[in-house]
């Protein structure tokens, strides 16, 4: 069944994507510097070293060092904010927008931790750059630089005591918070990249340290609080986890620490398995001229546990069965049922009501609900769909003496009336013959080079076939229900919700009819 985990491969690449980045970002070849020219000086505030158009080299030297002597004069405190908290759940990482907006907040935080050291540095890299310039163009620069190289030696020697000290400050304050340990890291990559190329030596490395955040406990504490909160919406975020993988490989972290992260993936796979049972409870009667002339009830339940598991599809979630052949879809399409109970009652010649206990088969069919589950958002109901259901296999059996087959047309009444077969059986016909010639396309199709092609082809195979034959199921069946419910995230039972669909058209009535869902943590044992 690996194919079926397809949606979760590809977020998983995606994560991969990002945490490159942000970590090519770190350790990037190069330094921005300001534009300069002797001639036509470029004004550059954003980079701290603005300078004027039309003073000549000496007067921009002058302005530039006069700046320079204003910062070293004016250094501020080295109080800072802490890092923005970085949102783990599958709701916030399927959020483009919560996404963007926390690489925004930290680049915007980063900014304004170095703004006095970046300032600093640019305005003394702007200074070198003009008089290496003025060299290179043999261009005599008439200016009094009396104590300028005390100063440029001043303010290199500071941009890096600064950052080290405040650095040092980050890793104490925050770098064994979970939320915020990454961009602690990133930041303090991003130090000694620069140090490595401006072959600044000095005894000061920070990055081990930084690094060896990655080794702590702290994290994995985290995830373990949440397995005992059972807050699924983060410990089966299996990409975050990935993720968290390949952040530990990107900085050269031992072994030991991968496998152990590898371990917990593991123990988080096995975690995900519920066990889903449902129960309906009907009780129906059929008037004629008013008079109500038979009454029929039922009990009708799940045959035995049925595991399924939540998977993410878009931002939200669903449940999948997990014990069957995924490629097969009339195995993974129903779940076995069986009544449990039931009295037909009928009215004799002389008005008397004659009982006939349920004497049919016991295994029925339903098809499997589609469950839409939603985390993030409490005031919007869950929801699960479920079609009427069918007999597994059904002998000839008369039904004028006995309770047995017309059970079904009596349970079938429970759900709501959408739309009437008949009107449908062309176009369901139409829709597997159109699902038939798609699905060999595909089949002729699906020749992907990569290994995630070929997943993600087998993957879009099977849903559209499942999706057709829902479909043809929807048009065939005369009524649906809806169970709404509320998910409970941080609980061993995720559903305990029921739905009564009484009601009365001209000439049934149902008085009851009760289908209850339930989804119970039941996770594998080692």
């Amino acid at each position: 069944n690996s194919f079926m985990n397809y949606p979760l491969i590809q977020m998983t690449v995606g994560k991969f994507a990002a945490i490159d980045s942000l970590f090519n970002n770190a350790i990037k070849n190069t330094i921005d510097l300001p534009q300069i020219s002797l001639n036509k000086p470029v004004p550059s505030e954003s980079k701290g070293a603005s300078v004027d158009k039309g003073l000549t080299p000496a007067q921009n030297l002058a302005a530039l060092h006069n700046k320079l002597k204003q910062l070293l004069q004016n250094e501020p405190n080295m109080n800072f904010d802490a890092p923005p908290i970085e949102n783990f759940s599958v709701a916030n990482r399927c959020d483009t927008n919560a996404q963007q907006r926390y690489v925004d907040d930290e680049n915007k935080w980063r900014e304004k931790f170095m703004e006095y050291e970046s300032n600093l540095f640019r305005t003394y890299a702007t200074i070198n750059q003009t008089i290496q310039i003025a060299e290179m163009e043999k261009t005599t620069i008439d200016y009094d630089s009396t104590n300028l190289n005390a100063d440029l030696d001043k303010a290199y020697s500071r941009y890096f005591s600064r950052l080290d000290e405040k650095i040092k400050q980050l890793i104490n304050r925050y770098g064994k918070n979970v939320f915020m340990q990454n961009t602690v890291i990133r930041t303090v990559v991003g130090h000694e990249r620069t140090k490595q190329l401006l072959g600044r030596n000095d005894n000061i490395n920070l990055l081990e340290e930084a690094i060896q955040l990655m080794e702590g406990p702290e994290f994995e504490n985290y995830i373990n609080e949440q397995i005992v909160k059972k807050n699924w919406d983060v410990i089966l975020d299996i990409p975050f986890m990935q993720g968290r993988t390949r952040a530990a490989q990107l900085h050269g972290l031992n072994d030991e620490l991968v496998d152990r992260l590898y371990k917990l993936t593991d123990r988080l796979l096995k975690l995900n398995r519920f066990a889903l049972t449902v129960d309906i409870d009907f009780n129906v009667q059929i008037a004629d001229d008013g008079k109500v002339e038979l009454k029929a009830n039922g009990t009708i339940q799940t045959k035995h546990k049925v595991y399924v598991c939540l998977a993410p599809i878009a931002c939200k979630w669903t449940l999948r069965q997990t014990e069957v052949d995924a490629a097969n879809g009339n195995v993974a399409s129903y779940i076995p049922m069986q009544v449990t109970g039931g009295i037909r009652s009928v009215k004799d010649e002389k008005g008397n009501w004659e009982d006939s206990p349920y004497s049919g088969s016991k295994d029925m069919l339903m098809y499997f609900p589609v469950f839409r589950i939603d985390f993030s958002d409490n005031s919007k109901q869950d929801t699960a769909t479920l079609a009427p259901l069918t007999y597994q296999s059904l002998d000839a059996q008369s039904v004028s003496t006995s309770y047995t087959s017309d059970l079904l047309g009596y349970l079938n009444s429970v759900f709501v009336v959408s739309e009437k077969t008949g009107a449908n059986e062309k176009k369901a016909e139409d829709m597997g013959k159109e699902m038939m010639s798609k699905f060999s396309v595909l089949t002729t199709m699906s020749n992907s080079a990569t290994t995630l092609g070929k997943l993600k082809d087998r993957y879009l195979l099977m849903q559209q076939k499942q999706e057709a034959e829902k479909g043809i199921a929807d048009l065939i069946a005369t009524a649906k229900a809806i169970v709404l419910f509320n998910a409970q995230n941080n609980s061993s039972t995720l559903i305990d919700d029921k739905v009564d669909t009484k009601h009365k058209d001209e000439m049934i009535e149902v008085l009851k009819g009760i289908i209850k869902l339930k989804v119970v943590h039941d996770p594998i044992q080692d």
